[in-house]
């Protein structure tokens, strides 16, 4: 039998991101036994605003219950004060709507004093007691061993690796687990999330209601030539906040779009990879690979006073700024139609973290777009987000064709900035060929890999 739950230990933004919280809900059948609390993992340091989170949707949801959030575990509870309300909240939380959580994990509590010669058998005994009968069809998607992501929980990653093959293969002689991952799955995914070596949580996740990754981190690769590594927090946005589908609507080829703070050029050089064509607005240099692509305009200027001619596909924006002030920047740009959509990032404070970012975007939720359009505003701290969070505010407008999108033409749109600043005119006679003016099947040029490289951490 676990052991007591206890041991380790406002209103969102993301409510208004929902449009398919009703599919997502209606993925999972309902369990026949109750589990007793939830988990959710965080970046370490944030634990006690991922309690607030929880605690303030449980209170919405009408459970009463305590949110315990232990500084530095990389992971909050929500322990309701009767267990059959847990059901409620797997019902109504979704993952996106919390800020600072990675993974949501259905928890029957801690299963400890494991011993050292044999942690499987007693692993197994509770999961066949209390996550079974907790599962529609009594078998499950998939199997993780992880840990928190912590500088402890990083030593305990090797463990986990070896502890995960003898897991999943008593899980598959016993048919609770398949011998290969569905594509689709359909089925929770079994969770052993490691506090030490004799020491876990067992507990389940919700297909359509969970990160499909260990730890809720995703694994992705550096991008070839980017200058900084502020291309995978964008790479990460993409995917967290858009579909398959809707990132190849919103991020057509031949898009248009302004970075502003854009130097060394991280953010660009993932769009330029993408087909994008960019304003990259920063006093600072570019990498000189990007200043000399086809696909980018380096306008030396200040970000919260550029203004391009027309309007663009999108604006980005990752300045060290007051989060008030970015926020205001970016609605300003969306209420004048001189963006349709934007990704940016606040700084936050060091108190009152989830009150600032409700004060921050609560003007943006009441822009008029007409046309019967509205922003999806998503919120969310990624893996490579620190001390900030990454906001999109996304259009729904996916039944009016972008300018460039595919199968039209594709006209570069200038830019200038009302400093009237310009770009240092290059002293090189270029050799390229200029990009192609209609939507072929091809990938458009990528900027070449030469020049100086300016990294960001």
């Amino acid at each position: 039998m676990p052991k007591n739950i206890d041991k380790a230990a406002h209103n969102s933004p993301n409510k208004q991101a929902s449009s398919s919280t009703s599919q997502e809900r209606s993925v999972r059948a309902a369990p026949r036994v109750a589990l007793p609390c939830v988990i959710a993992y965080c970046r370490a340091g944030f634990e006690a605003d991922l309690a607030e989170e929880l605690e303030a949707l449980a209170t919405a949801a009408g459970v009463a219950g305590k949110a315990v959030g232990t500084d530095m575990t990389a992971f909050a509870l929500f322990i309701p004060k009767e267990a059959r309300d847990v059901e409620r909240l797997r019902a109504t939380i979704l993952l996106r709507d919390l800020i600072f959580a990675r993974q949501l994990v259905w928890s029957s509590g801690i299963v400890a004093q494991l011993p050292a010669d044999d942690r499987v058998t007693p692993i197994l005994a509770a999961v066949r007691e209390h996550l079974v009968p907790a599962t529609p069809a009594d078998h499950f998607a998939r199997l993780i061993v992880e840990s928190p992501d912590t500088d402890h929980g990083k030593e305990l990653s090797r463990f986990c690796a070896a502890l995960s093959r003898p897991i999943s293969n008593a899980l598959q002689r016993e048919n609770l687990l398949p011998k290969s991952e569905p594509k689709v799955a359909t089925e929770p995914t079994l969770h052993i999330f490691m506090l030490d070596a004799s020491c876990v949580y067992i507990g389940i996740s919700d297909p359509g209601n969970s990160s499909p990754w260990p730890m809720g981190i995703p694994r992705l690769r550096f991008p070839v030539g980017a200058p900084s590594r502020a291309a995978l927090k964008l790479e990460e946005a993409f995917r967290t906040f858009m579909t398959p589908e809707e990132d190849a609507r919103f991020l057509a080829e031949g898009s248009t779009a302004v970075d502003l703070g854009a130097a060394p050029g991280g953010w660009t050089a993932l769009l330029v990879k993408r087909g994008v064509y960019v304003t990259a607005v920063d006093n600072a240099n570019l990498d000189e690979a990007l200043v000399s692509s086809d696909f980018v305009d380096h306008v030396r200027a200040d970000a919260f006073k550029f203004r391009p001619e027309g309007a663009v596909h999108w604006l980005f924006c990752d300045v060290v700024e007051q989060p008030s002030r970015v926020a205001a920047l970016v609605g300003a740009w969306l209420e004048r139609r001189l963006a349709r959509n934007a990704i940016f990032n606040l700084k936050l404070p060091m108190k009152r973290k989830l009150g600032e970012i409700s004060e921050c975007l609560a003007p943006l939720g009441k822009i008029n777009l007409g046309k019967g359009r509205r922003l999806r505003i998503m919120v969310k701290q990624l893996y490579h987000d620190r001390k900030e969070v990454t906001v999109c505010a996304l259009s729904d407008s996916l039944n009016d064709k972008p300018d460039g999108s595919r199968g039209g033409p594709r006209k570069r749109p200038q830019f200038k900035s009302n400093q009237g600043a310009k770009p240092k005119p290059s002293t090189k006679p270029s050799t390229k060929p200029k990009p192609k003016t209609n939507a072929g099947p091809g990938s458009p040029r990528r900027p070449s890999r030469s020049g100086g490289q300016h990294r960001r951490s």
